[in-house]
């Protein structure tokens, strides 16, 4: 390689490193323009531009999280999972099942998080001022103790009204002193398993808190949730809920919305899943700014889900924010532009992208590095395929539209998505999606041009499986969980926690979903394993049978080996302190010692595999020449000759 073409490699290697590290701890954007050039006499009156926001992936570097969980505890939490009737001897409870969820986030908050815990009924109960949880608790080896304490003696009550038990949260929120607003991220997580139930008011066994003695009363603090900027996740905890309350709470917040209709003992990976993100907060109060770079060029519309936008300075600037980002998280916007011919100049300069935010717990502000969008103006261009990556996310901002259209219709209609509606509902998104397909065939075609036509039939069964959970009568709740879902680019369970948006989990994301499973005494399947440590590279193999090849260290052989033994030892260690912790918490004992066996047979297997190559790589290693002897040590079975002949087959080409 010549001395210049090694200066380029050496600093391409460095610039990539570069941006690794910086990937690694600040929000980056970059940008995409739906076409890279477009002839100097045409304009557009719709050019789409991708902004790409990117979080860090450094989950160390969080900010610490004040977590409020509201908690249904009206009477039906005392029924059936699955049919909300009697419970039958020997099956748990509704409420059962969310204490064992409440433990797991008691568990897995990280020290120096805050936890307090709000139960309602038709009105709010605080819990006893010594109680742990009665405010925001900070989470240590000893508080986790009390607040499982405090989970374990919740009981149920009356009727429900959502307004009491969101009023407390956001007393509680508000009450922190400005210090801690600045440093911490608050959110809100309400959990209820029906519809808003008030009692007769004439009746005095029941007490009702003022201002909130009707449904829909919760809606008195839709400006409070707005103006304190607290995300409220809610959580319909059975077939019984009301999809329509809870998605609009979450929606008006910036929060997402789930539910579980079957299978409700999975609570606790829903929650895991939400606290995957909640408790890696890496970036907050992102402020993503839009300036256009030549005054004839207008920005008409921002496309950005439920994240606050606007344009301002009449077309010329705009401006997109989220509240917070979890680690490695990626949000995709599309900005729409005007854009005009363009006289006789070969490029041109459309929109700079940049942005502030605060990194992890840091209050002060940090920059977001710029980018610029830029276009070819040849006088003349051949016909052009569209951005794939632009289209695919025009594509799911219409499809938002569609639903908006849907559940706008139904309300007008009065149709609440359940009685004998459904089919009219179910009818109209079946219509709706043919026509946005009609009306988009460019985009559909340049889609599946570019291989990305699974993007489309994914949309497909997605559209399938909501119209047949609209037929049956969901309440619309499968529309309102995916919109959500699509809207923030963030993970929703939709029905099970195995009905998800795959592409927008993270890694902690997957990570909290195993430790869920485990805790459930469900044996995570060996393609869920985490992988272990990639292998060391190969070694140098010698090109004659006396070469000797230089060892990097004494004995590494030994090391390679350790390592292995080390990291398996660590997994299961982790494995049977869970499996303790599980039966000290009360855990049903065959279940977690069939889970514990059938995960250390997995693990063993793959731990069997791994060794054996490290042992394999070693043995290679040790046949080789030895620094710290200074001899050649053979393998038992070759000779020198032998030895250079195995080399030589199993070199790469």
């Amino acid at each position: 390689m010549s001395g210049g073409a090694q200066s380029a490699a050496i600093q391409a290697t460095a610039t990539a490193a570069d941006q690794q590290q910086r990937q690694a701890v600040q929000v980056t954007v970059s940008t995409v323009p739906v076409l890279s050039a477009l002839p100097r006499d045409d304009g557009r009156k719709d050019f789409e531009v991708l902004v790409r926001v990117r979080a860090p992936t450094d989950a160390t570097r969080r900010a610490p999280v004040d977590l409020v969980a509201v908690l249904d505890v009206s009477a039906s939490m005392a029924r059936s999972p699955e049919s909300d009737a009697e419970l039958v001897p020997g099956e748990r409870s509704k409420l059962d099942l969310l204490k064992d969820a409440m433990r797991f986030i008691v568990g897995h908050l990280s020290d120096g998080d805050r936890l307090a815990i709000v139960t309602f009924d038709h009105n709010v109960y605080p819990l006893p001022k010594d109680s742990a949880g009665s405010e925001l608790t900070k989470i240590s080896e000893a508080t986790r103790k009390s607040l499982s304490d405090t989970v374990g003696v919740l009981k149920v009550r009356g009727y429900t009204l959502f307004g009491p038990g969101l009023d407390m949260a956001i007393k509680i929120l508000d009450g922190r002193s400005d210090t801690d607003k600045a440093e911490r991220v608050g959110f809100i997580v309400f959990l209820s398993d029906g519809k808003e139930m008030a009692p007769d008011a004439k009746d005095r066994r029941w007490k009702l808190m003022e201002g909130y003695e009707c449904p829909n009363d919760w809606k008195k603090l839709e400006g409070k949730l707005k103006a304190a900027e607290h995300t409220v996740h809610t959580f319909g905890f059975s077939k019984f809920h009301d999809p329509s309350a809870l998605h609009d709470m979450a929606d008006v917040s910036g929060g997402t919305y789930s539910f579980l209709n079957t299978g409700l003992d999975k609570i606790m990976d829903s929650f895991a899943m939400c606290l995957g993100g909640l408790g890696t907060v890496v970036a907050s109060n992102v402020k993503i700014d839009l300036a256009v770079q030549d005054p004839k060029v207008k920005i008409t519309a921002i496309d950005a889900g439920g994240y606050a936008n606007e344009v301002t300075c009449g077309g010329s600037a705009g401006e997109i924010t989220i509240p917070a980002l979890y680690a490695s998280e990626v949000k995709d916007f599309i900005v729409h532009l005007d854009v005009p011919s363009h006289g006789k100049k070969s490029e041109q300069d459309l929109l700079r992208v940049d942005g502030l935010c605060r990194l992890g717990g840091e209050s002060a502000t940090s920059e977001i590095k710029k980018d610029n969008v830029t276009i070819d103006r040849p006088p003349a261009a051949d016909e052009q395929k569209q951005n794939g990556e632009v289209i695919k996310q025009v594509l799911r901002f219409k499809i938002l539209q569609m639903l908006k259209h849907l559940l706008d219709e139904s309300k007008k209609r009065g149709w609440d998505l359940k009685g004998k509606n459904r089919g009219d509902a179910e009818k109209l998104l079946g219509e709706e999606w043919g026509k946005l397909k009609e009306n988009n065939q460019s985009i559909l075609s340049d889609l599946h041009e570019q291989q990305l036509g699974g993007v489309v039939e994914s949309y497909d069964g997605y559209v399938t499986k909501m119209r047949n959970d609209l037929k049956n009568g969901d309440g619309g709740a499968h529309v309102r969980a995916f919109d959500s879902s699509n809207k923030l680019q963030r993970v929703t369970t939709m029905g099970s926690p195995e009905n998800v948006i795959d592409e927008f989990k993270t890694d902690e994301i997957n990570k909290m979903g195993r430790q869920a499973k485990m805790q459930r005494g469900e044996p995570v399947p060996e393609d869920e394993l985490p992988p272990p440590p990639p292998p060391p590279p190969l070694p140098a193999v010698a090109k004659t049978p006396e070469e000797r090849l230089p060892w990097p260290c004494a004995c590494p052989e030994y090391d390679i080996i350790g390592e292995q033994l080390a990291y398996w030892s660590v997994v299961k260690r982790d494995l049977l302190r869970l499996v303790e912790q599980v039966e000290g918490d009360g855990g049903h004992r065959i279940l977690t010692g069939t889970f514990r066996d059938l995960s250390l047979a997995s693990i063993n297997r793959a731990m069997y595999e791994s060794v054996f190559l490290a042992v394999e790589h070693a043995h290679n290693l040790r046949s080789g020449y030895c620094a710290a002897t200074g001899r050649r040590a053979v393998a038992a079975g070759y000779d020198g000759e032998e030895r250079y002949q195995y080399d030589r087959q199993r070199a790469v080409p």
